[in-house]
């Protein structure tokens, strides 16, 4: 293991609960971290709720209608 490598590891774990990071298989911990490439923004649009009231119509529209 690289000296950047043990860095990052020892950084994580203060940042990380090692019991819950645990429960997580590589791939999984991965999507955790990372998130995806890949945006369903059908699902996006269907599950997001929105409450301000403050946001510009042309950024509503785009994103959210």
């Amino acid at each position: 293991m690289t000296y950047v490598n043990e860095a990052v590891m020892l950084c994580s774990w203060q940042v990380l609960d090692a019991k819950l990071v645990s429960k997580f298989d590589a791939r999984e911990l991965e999507l955790v971290i990372a998130g995806t490439v890949e945006i369903d923004v059908v699902d996006w649009r269907q599950n997001t709720e929105y409450r301000s009231g403050n946001l510009p119509a042309f950024i509503y529209r785009c994103y959210l209608a």
